[in-house]
């Protein structure tokens, strides 16, 4: 049995400081999609929380 589908069965390699991440898209705190070309250029922290209802 393999990996589930659209799962690598290999995890990606950790980034390097100062590499270029892949483009993405997540919403902000306001619920607006933001990309990751809207920072090309900027440094970007990204965090990510879990809400727990």
């Amino acid at each position: 049995m393999g990996a589930p589908r659209g799962v690598s069965a290999t995890p990606p390699r950790p980034a390097r400081v100062g590499e270029l991440a892949p483009s993405f898209s997540l919403p902000d705190s306001t619920g607006a999609l933001r990309t990751s070309e809207e920072f090309l250029g900027q440094p970007l922290a990204v965090v990510m929380t879990r809400h727990v209802h």
